[in-house]
């Protein structure tokens, strides 16, 4: 949120946000073909018909995409919805970091086929509006704007060679699942003589995460608990990093440190790694962890990028709000 809300400063001298599940209860009806969302968009200008106004009163009209549009959820649904609703009505719109995954395509053509700037966060993305004759701009997630890198506050591993670990949406699998595939990662780092150490992102990770960390003597560092700008120098206390989280990611390539990123419910992971050209760090499944371990604690520099390379791709998402006009 902290590149966002740096871009919207620089484009916009007031902002009206709207909740990101905006018109989803409009779209909880089973399974939706194109006929479908198209009544059920109707139907909620019908009883919304606040959101006309909405439109009319602002000069632009931009949603944040992040991981929302995926799997024909109702969110996903909805928002694709709302952008169609603001084009048709006149208001520019902007779909910005957004990843398409597993959507209806016919749905994806209707709704953004007359959008006026579109920025995807990863090639398969830009691949998908390609195929579908819609224009989209290809640059990394709008978070490398907001990484700062302050020496302060941060939480001190002592062990030299350690490796940090977050789990990411598998933690929502339940405690089962997550403490079977914990066992195997913390089991496979001790095997190359490193302390695993967990970074837990929020505290509902936590309450699934703790127990089972307590149980394997692997330390538990909760993210909340140190500053932000600080996140990129705790990093590089590690020696290397298993990461299912793709914001995480980022902060890695940031810091420098190598990592093994796991699998997340859309393609955001590797196709961001593809387009920092380090699709060798995906784990598609734990099983094979050790072999990229293995190629990581051989060859360190492969797995990352310097930060020369950081900043070029950093310019190119910076480019999108010094160069377009969403209005």
């Amino acid at each position: 949120m902290r590149g966002l809300a740096a871009a919207l400063a620089h484009l916009s001298a007031a902002v009206t946000s709207m909740p990101w599940d905006y018109w989803s209860e409009y779209f909880r009806d089973g399974a939706y073909n194109y006929a479908r969302w198209e009544a059920a968009r109707l139907n909620a200008l019908r009883t919304d018909p606040g959101i006309v106004s909405l439109f009319a009163r602002h000069n632009a009209f931009w949603v944040n995409g992040e991981g929302s549009i995926h799997h024909n959820l109702p969110r996903a649904l909805a928002l694709l919805a709302l952008i169609k609703s603001a084009a048709r009505q006149g208001t520019p719109t902007a779909l910005i970091n957004c990843t398409l995954d597993g959507m209806h395509t016919d749905i994806v053509h209707d709704a953004l086929r007359k959008t006026n700037f579109i920025h995807t966060r990863e090639p398969y993305t830009h691949a998908l509006l390609k195929n579908l004759n819609i224009n989209s701009f290809l640059a990394p997630d709008i978070a490398v704007m907001g990484i700062r890198d302050a020496p302060a506050g941060y939480p001190a591993v002592k062990e030299a060679r350690s490796c940090m670990i977050t789990f990411g949406i598998h933690h929502t699998l339940g405690t089962a699942h997550v403490a079977e595939k914990l066992d195997t990662i913390f089991n496979t780092v001790k095997d190359f003589d490193l302390l695993p150490v967990y970074l837990s992102i929020d505290m509902s990770e936590t309450s699934v995460i703790k127990e089972i960390c307590e149980s394997s003597n692997v330390p538990l560092i909760e993210a909340w608990t140190f500053p932000l700008d600080s996140i990129p120098v705790f990093m590089r206390q590690f020696t290397c990093a298993i990461s299912g989280r793709h914001h995480v990611n980022i902060f890695l390539l940031k810091a420098g440190i190598p990592f093994a990123a796991l699998p997340s419910n859309t393609y955001k992971i590797q196709g961001t790694l593809d387009l920092f050209n380090l699709r060798g760090n995906y784990v598609e499944e734990t099983e094979k962890l050790a072999s990229v371990l293995i190629s990581i604690c051989k060859s360190s520099e492969t797995y990352t990028i310097s930060e020369e390379y950081f900043d070029k791709y950093k310019k190119r998402t910076v480019e999108i709000f010094e160069t377009y006009n969403f209005t």
